[in-house]
C-alpha cells in the first residue's frame, strides 16, 4: 500500500508540475506576443483609413477598396472553407466589384464544365443545376450546404438585375472534380453536333479515350465546329489529357491562362473565389499555389494582382468528418468545431491578437496590409503560425515578408459555420 501511495504521489505532483509549467509557459509566451505586437497594434490606431470593420448583420462599403478596384484587374479571396461570414464577405465582393469597376469575371474553385452548368444556373434559375455541380464538388463543405447555395441563388438574382453585357461570368480553372459532369458537357456537345461516340465514365479509361479518340474526332468534325464549342472540346481534352501529369496547382494557372488569353481578359476586372492557399502570391510548403505561379509568368495581369485573406477568431466551420479522429467525428457528413487563430493550443498565427485588440467580438474586419509604412512589410507576422492542427502553411521561402504572400486580411470574429442542409 505504501508503495502505491508513493506512486501515485509521484503521477500527481507530476501531473501538477506539468500544469504549472504550462501555465507559466503559457503567460511568458502571451506575455512576449502583447510586448512584440504593440507595436502593430499602435500601427493600426495610427491608421484607421486601412482598417473597415462592420457588424455582422451589416455588409462593407468598401471605400477602402475603391483605388485598389481601379489599380489591380484580379482581385483574390481566399477562405479557410466551411464557415458562415466568409460566404457573407464574398457575396459582398461580388456586389461591389460588379457595381463599382464592372467586374463580370468571376474564377471559381470549380473545374470547367462545373462551371458550364452553373453558367446555365444563373441564365435560369433551374436550382438542380447548382446542386448538380456542387455534389462532388473539391470543397467538401460547401456540399449540400445551405451558406454555399445562397451565394449562387444571390448572384443569379444579381445577374437578372443587370443588363447582358455586365452579367457576371463563371470561369472554372480547377481539375475535374467530377468526371460524371464532364461527361455530360461532352455529351451534349455531341449531341449538338450530331456526332456518336460513346464516352467512359471511369476515370482512368475517359482520360485513355481523351488520348485515343477524342483528338480525332475534333480533327474529322472541326470544319464544322463553331470557334466556341472547338474551344471547349480543346480545354475539356486537355484537362483530361493532363490530369495525372500535372498537379492542381499547374492545372489551375494553365486553365487560368487559356481563358485568360481565348475570353480575351487583359484590362478586364476579374475577382477570384479560392481556398486560403492558392491566393498566397509566394511559395508555401516549398512549391508555388495558383497565384504565386501566376506571378512569375508572362500574363500581363501578373502585377495587377491583390490577395486577401480571412483569419478567424472565436469561430465555427464545418470539417468532413471523416478528416477528423474517431473520438470527435460526428455522425453527420460534416463536423462543427471550433476555429481560431488564436488558439497557442491548436492554432496561433502570430499577430492574430494584434487584430483582435483593434476590433469588437461579433464583427468583420476588413485591414489592408501593404501601405508603404506598414510594418508587414518587414516581418512575417500574420503568416509565421504554429500549433496541434496544421495550416498547411510552412514557410519555405528564405527572406520572404507578410506582404509577398497577401495585401490584406479579413478578421473573422465569432462567426458560425457555414450550414449544411
Amino acid at each position: 500500500m505504501t508503495k502505491f501511495l508513493k506512486v501515485l504521489k509521484f503521477i500527481l505532483i507530476l501531473f501538477l508540475s506539468i500544469i504549472f509549467l504550462g501555465l507559466i509557459f503559457n503567460y511568458g509566451f502571451q506575455l512576449k506576443e502583447y510586448f512584440i505586437g504593440k507595436d502593430y497594434v499602435k500601427y493600426w490606431e495610427n491608421h484607421p483609413n486601412q482598417i473597415e470593420q462592420v457588424e455582422q448583420n451589416k455588409e462593407f462599403d468598401f471605400k477602402l477598396l475603391e483605388k485598389i478596384a481601379y489599380d489591380n484587374d484580379l482581385i483574390l479571396f481566399g477562405e479557410s472553407h466551411g464557415t458562415k461570414e466568409a460566404q457573407k464577405i464574398d457575396l459582398q465582393l461580388i456586389k461591389y466589384l460588379s457595381r463599382t469597376v464592372g467586374m463580370k469575371y468571376h474564377v471559381v474553385e470549380l473545374d470547367f464544365s462545373q462551371a458550364y452548368f452553373m453558367n446555365e444556373y444563373l441564365k435560369t434559375g433551374n436550382d438542380s443545376l447548382v446542386n448538380y455541380v456542387l455534389k462532388n464538388w473539391s470543397v467538401v463543405a460547401g456540399r449540400n450546404n445551405k451558406d454555399y447555395y445562397d451565394k449562387w441563388y444571390n448572384l443569379f438574382k444579381i445577374n437578372q438585375a443587370l443588363p447582358d453585357t455586365q452579367k457576371i461570368q463563371v470561369i472554372g480553372v480547377d481539375q475535374i472534380n467530377d468526371f460524371v459532369i464532364t461527361k455530360d458537357h461532352l455529351t451534349r456537345i455531341f449531341e449538338n453536333l450530331k456526332i456518336n461516340s460513346e464516352i467512359p465514365i471511369e476515370k482512368k479509361k475517359i482520360v485513355e479515350w481523351s488520348k485515343e479518340e477524342l483528338p480525332n474526332i475534333i480533327e474529322k468534325n472541326k470544319d464544322s465546329i463553331d470557334s466556341l464549342t472547338l474551344s471547349s472540346l480543346e480545354h475539356i481534352k486537355f484537362n483530361l489529357q493532363e490530369y495525372f501529369e500535372k498537379t492542381r496547382p499547374e492545372l489551375m494557372f494553365a486553365n487560368f491562362e487559356k481563358q485568360f488569353e481565348s475570353r480575351e481578359l487583359q484590362n478586364q476586372k476579374i475577382y477570384g473565389y479560392f481556398g486560403m492557399a492558392h491566393v498566397l502570391q509566394s511559395e508555401m510548403n516549398g512549391y508555388d499555389d495558383f497565384a504565386a505561379i501566376l506571378k512569375k509568368s508572362e500574363l500581363p495581369v501578373k502585377n495587377k494582382v491583390f490577395s486577401i485573406v480571412t483569419m478567424f477568431s472565436d469561430s465555427k466551420w464545418g470539417i468532413p468528418s471523416e478528416y477528423l479522429p474517431a473520438p470527435i467525428q460526428g455522425e453527420k457528413r460534416l463536423t462543427k468545431i471550433p476555429i481560431s487563430y488564436d488558439s497557442p493550443t491548436l492554432m496561433y498565427f502570430y499577430g492574430v491578437n494584434d487584430l483582435k485588440n483593434v476590433t469588437k467580438e461579433n464583427t468583420n474586419t476588413l485591414f489592408v496590409l501593404n501601405n508603404k509604412k506598414s510594418p508587414y512589410s518587414q516581418s512575417l507576422r500574420l503568416v509565421d503560425n504554429f500549433g496541434l492542427i496544421p495550416r498547411g502553411m510552412e514557410i519555405t521561402l528564405n527572406e520572404s515578408v507578410t506582404t509577398d504572400y497577401f495585401d490584406a486580411v479579413f478578421l473573422i470574429r465569432n462567426s458560425d459555420w457555414a450550414e449544411p442542409n
